[in-house]
């Protein structure tokens, strides 16, 4: 069995901007795994969010600073890419609960199916944190 103080989840998002939904999700996936990488995702090849990248990424460190085991890190391109390159072992997903967003669950609109997770390496699993 696999220590948990040597797994890494990655919990990656837009995070534009990182809220006190995402913090309760990096708190208990820190509990759960010990290390968590915050990837704040882009693509540097489209304009995204409504907050410049580096602002996401500075206040996400600032939210998460007083928490052990966590980074924050920007990263182009795929999640999967993203844990490839951080080593995770897990990529997270927070779940929103049924009746937010006129009723709809995370789960209707971002399954965690076929084609959602293509690439996504066999020995990663994928866990959700209901917020």
């Amino acid at each position: 069995m696999t220590d948990s103080s040597s797994l890494i989840a990655l919990y990656p998002g837009s995070f534009d901007p990182f809220h006190n939904g995402h913090l309760a999700v990096v708190t208990e996936v820190a509990e759960l795994f010990g290390n968590v990488v915050v990837a704040v995702m882009h693509n540097p090849d489209k304009p995204s969010g409504l907050i410049p990248l580096a602002d996401r990424v500075q206040l996400a460190r600032r939210c998460t600073e007083h928490l052990a085991g966590v980074r924050v890190e920007a990263f182009p391109g795929l999640a999967v890419q993203a844990a490839t390159a951080t080593g995770a072992n897990f990529i997270v997903k927070g779940l929103r609960t049924p009746g937010l967003r006129g009723g709809a669950t995370d789960g209707a609109h971002e399954p965690f199916g076929d084609g959602h997770s293509h690439g996504v390496p066999p020995e990663s699993g994928r866990p959700g944190v209901h917020q």
